[in-house]
Formats: C-alpha cells, structure tokens, sequence
C-alpha cells in the first residue's frame, strides 16, 4: 500500500495530475510509472484540444537577454489563477531559453521547430493545467556591437508580469555603461509607450495626418494664418515629445529628454550610442 502511494505521489509530482488521475493512469498501465506518464500526457493532450476555442486574455509576459540578443514572449491562458501557478511560469521559463537558444524570431518559427515540439508541449501542458493555453507574441532584438536590455513590470514573480520592453543599443562602449542605460530606458518604455524611436522614424504621411487634425481643430481660430501655422508646429513639436522615444522626458530624470541623457554618457565616455529598436508587449494586446 505505501508502496502505490509513493508511486502516486511520484507521478503527480512529475507530470501535476491530480491524485484520481495519477490512480487511473497507473490502473491503466499496470503500476508502470513511465507508461503512466505517457498515458496522462495522451488524456491530457485529447482534454486539451477540447478547451482551444477558449479565449486566453490572461497570462504573463516575460523576457530573456544574452549580451546582443534579446527575447519578449507572451504566454497566455484563461485566468490569472493559472498565470501565477509555478508550472505555468516554469514553461514560459522554458520556451524563453529555447528561443534564445535557437535564436528563433517569431511564433510561427517557435512552433514549427522540428525538435522542440512546441505544440505537443503547450497541449500537454493545457491539459494538465485545465486551461487553453498559447503563445501569442513573440518579438526579438539583436544587435552587435552593443546590448539588448529588458524591463517587465512584475507581480507575478520577478521578470514576469502584465508589461515587458527590449531596448537594443549599438556602441563600443562597455556591457558596465550600456546595460544601466539599457535598463533605464526599457522602464521608461514601459512607462512611456512610445511610438518611434527617433523623429525621422516618424512617416510624412503621419506627420501630415496630425497636421491635418490640428488644422481642422483651429479652421475657426479668428487668428492671423501666421499665428495658426506656428501654432500647428508647436502642437507637432508635442505630438514628437509624446510619440517618440528620444524626444520623451527621460522618467529618471523630467528635466532632460531620453536624447540628452544619451548624448551625455556619449560625451563622458567618448564614443557614440545609437537606439536600433525597441519592442513593448502589454498582456492581452493582441489576443
């Protein structure tokens, strides 16, 4: 009798079945513990295909960073219940390293990856967490010379929460220089939402789109046209504070923009750095 319990609680402890289905597999399979294992992964992929219609706007969001390369993925399932359950997070753990393992870009590549088996993996794991779990958003900076760094928002557990960013900055300054700037400009990120990184990154078409809004606003402004033009431009000048990441109020620092405190580092140390991208994910964006 003790025996079976151990044998019990040993298959619940590697797979997280419940006590009656860890019973039902073992009965199954004659007490053999590897074909138990097998069987609840079956039950629990064929319970799994059921729940896939479910909607997942739940879940975590999560980074991972190696010198020039960086990963943002988000997880999701239904409730926030499975979100902080460590299995769940230990998965998400998991998929972040074989993306920067692999160097893998995209949700698509992930899941199609001929040795990782993705699919099988989330199935497996939906079935034993009882909920419809899937990857929605996968996003990767690389960058050499120079760092990736990373920011989320956590409260589930460190580096896991409902709000990430990657920031990768080119220099040939060092990792003890770049990664504090890189981690203080990912908050602010976070913070801030930007839409660009710098002014010339923002399209004409935008820029005219704005210009247009402004206009209609003020088409019955009974002042001079040369007051409404620099008008105009002053609300584009705001539109940029807002939108685009150099223009921003630094968030360590309101009295200078994300550009300036750049360009002093760049000024102590000599050598340039240049923002090459970013990418924010907020949980449930696009689910």
């Amino acid at each position: 009798m003790s025996t079976h319990i151990s044998i019990v609680k040993k298959l619940r402890a590697d797979t997280g079945a419940g006590v009656f289905d860890c019973q039902r597999a073992l009965d199954a399979c004659n007490g053999d513990l590897d074909q138990a294992k097998l069987w609840l992964r079956k039950e629990g992929i064929a319970k799994a295909t059921k729940k896939q219609d479910r909607k997942t706007a739940k879940g975590l969001v999560s980074s991972r960073v190696e010198g020039g390369f960086g990963v943002l993925l988000e997880l999701n399932c239904e409730t926030d219940f499975v979100a902080r359950n460590e299995r769940f997070q230990e998965f998400l753990t998991a998929l972040l390293k074989d993306v920067t393992e692999h160097r893998i870009s995209s949700v698509d590549a992930l899941l199609s990856h001929e040795t990782l088996n993705v699919p099988e993996r989330i199935l497996e794991q939906s079935g034993i967490l009882g909920e419809h779990i899937q990857c929605s958003r996968l996003g990767v900076l690389e960058i050499n010379p120079g760092v990736v760094s990373s920011y989320v928002h956590w409260d589930a557990c460190p580096n896991m929460g409902p709000i990430g960013s990657l920031i990768a900055l080119e220099s040939e300054l060092s990792e003890e220089i770049l990664i504090p700037l890189g981690e203080s400009i990912a908050m602010h990120i976070v913070a801030s939402s930007p839409t660009y990184v710098s002014i010339d990154d923002v399209s004409k078409e935008d820029i005219a789109r704005e210009e247009s809004i402004y206009r209609d606003q003020l088409k019955n402004t009974p002042k001079p046209q040369t007051i409404i033009d620099k008008m105009i431009l002053g609300r584009i000048r705001s539109f940029f504070e807002e939108t685009v990441l150099e223009e921003q109020k630094f968030l360590k620092d309101l009295s200078r923009s994300v550009k300036t405190q750049i360009q002093e580092i760049e000024k102590a140390h000599g050598k340039p750095i240049h923002i090459r991208g970013f990418l924010r994910f907020v949980l449930g964006a696009q689910v």
